[in-house]
């Protein structure tokens, strides 16, 4: 499960919790105070120009009040200030000072500033990309009870960004968050649940969170649903509901019911096959970084399936995906390089890539990566590592690799033992495969 973008987005929204509700008519005493250097009335001036409360609301206005009680070291006025300037309200956008003075306000221990941080030392955004110091300010907003911090640091722990010291602690927080109706801490807790990560596997329990998480349209549940119902994982198997679900999800932007989606349409898997679809779907979550589906952009362009074949555009989405290590689109950029379509031919990049796609398993890149070191393109020949990947290849199932070392064992090629009983087994799976040169050459065993 990915972070949920509800969870992961820059919600920095003023809140102004320490502030009461403020009438117009305590606008001018607040007024009185503030000028005399007080530093909460400056921040509550500065709110209700914010909010127009008691006033006209104006952000050039409540800038400066916040601004002055935030240089008195009033904590909340100073992610006030912060958020203004990552807005762009009253002010021009500026992240530098962002981070400034979110910095300030997060050193006071302020739990929102902190989560704010934290969330940008995440992203990247303003500062340099740093997961750890991203869980570290997560684990302080944690700590103060803060839910988005709470689900983003369990989110960390899960993909191995971050580590718990105590992670039982963040299965409390989960729980807690969900009881209190938090929908996306239900969806994860769901999630949690379904798959048995760090508590107990229960589908029974994982169905009751996600439908609460689901009564609240989120997404993230919408698509754990969806997919469920397409496996008939704790529910009846249903394509019409899985298609409900997921479609919903889709529309909220979620990538994973997107790419499912595509998927779905392109197999014709529950659904009428249909390109066109898939290939809208499979474009959508491309666009928002998912390696799956840029991959499956990349080899609809390839094979001109719902649009005009074009090796370029096939190209920029293989090296997407296989930058993400997708280890199907980093063999298929190893094949452009290798054979100079899409691209300049190249031996070295195609090796890189194909030993990176064969490293993950990819049966494909092990097979074109024994054909590099057989004939030492891209890297030192090498007969002994060639067969390595070779058999890697043929156990993994591509029959081209079956049928290259069924003939290898038959005629003794490429330093290999001549044996006609291992050529048979070789070349009968390729066979099983309907590769008509296996057909060709076990026919004349016979």
């Amino acid at each position: 499960m990915k972070f949920n973008k509800n969870i992961l987005a820059l919600l920095f929204i003023l809140s102004f919790a320490s502030m009461p509700t403020v009438y117009a008519q305590d606008f001018t005493k607040t007024l009185e105070v503030a000028e005399r250097g007080d530093a909460l009335k400056q921040f509550d001036l500065g709110a209700m120009y914010y909010r127009g409360e008691g006033v006209k609301q104006d952000y050039v206005q409540a800038r400066p009040w916040l601004e002055k009680s935030a240089l008195q070291g009033h904590a909340e006025a100073q992610y006030g200030l912060a958020v203004m300037y990552y807005n762009g309200q009253g002010v021009d956008k500026n992240l530098a000072q962002t981070v400034s003075w979110l910095n300030k306000s997060a050193t006071q221990g302020f739990a929102k500033a902190q989560y704010a941080l934290a969330l940008l030392y995440y992203k990247g955004e303003g500062v340099t990309k740093d997961d750890q110091q991203a869980g570290k300010g997560f684990e302080q907003a944690a700590a103060q009870g803060n839910i988005d911090a709470q689900l983003a640091l369990a989110m960390m722990y899960h993909k191995k960004q971050y580590n718990l010291n105590h992670p039982q602690q963040m299965v409390g927080w989960v729980k807690k968050a969900a009881e209190q109706g938090n929908a996306d801490a239900q969806s994860y807790l769901g999630w949690m649940l379904l798959n048995g990560v760090d508590v107990p596997q229960d589908i029974k329990q994982a169905l009751i969170w996600l439908d609460k998480a689901v009564a609240q349209h989120n997404a993230s549940a919408q698509y754990l649903l969806g997919e469920m119902y397409v496996k008939g994982k704790g529910v009846p198997q249903s394509y019409t509901q899985a298609l409900s679900y997921l479609n919903q999800s889709a529309a909220q932007g979620k990538a994973e019911a997107q790419s499912y989606l595509g998927w779905m349409y392109y197999s014709g898997s529950g659904v009428k096959q249909n390109d066109r679809t898939a290939f809208d779907y499979f474009n959508q979550a491309a666009q928002q970084g998912s390696a799956y589906a840029q991959y499956y952009v990349g080899e609809m362009y390839f094979k001109g399936r719902a649009t005009t074949q074009n090796y370029k555009q096939a190209f920029q989405w293989f090296s997407k995906s296989a930058v993400l290590g997708k280890p199907e689109a980093q063999g298929y950029l190893g094949w452009m390089y290798y054979y100079g379509e899409g691209v300049t031919q190249n031996d070295a990049l195609a090796f890189e890539w194909f030993n990176k796609a064969a490293d993950q398993g990819d049966a494909y890149g092990q097979y074109y990566l024994s054909e590099l070191y057989r004939d030492g393109r891209g890297t030192i020949k090498n007969i002994t590592l060639s067969n390595k990947w070779l058999l890697r290849a043929a156990r993994g199932g591509e029959k081209i690799a079956q049928f290259t070392l069924g003939a290898n064992y038959l005629h003794g090629y490429n330093g290999m033992p001549q044996k006609k009983s291992q050529a048979l087994i070789w070349l009968q799976k390729a066979v099983a495969q309907d590769y008509e040169p296996a057909i060709a050459m076990l026919a004349t065993l016979y």
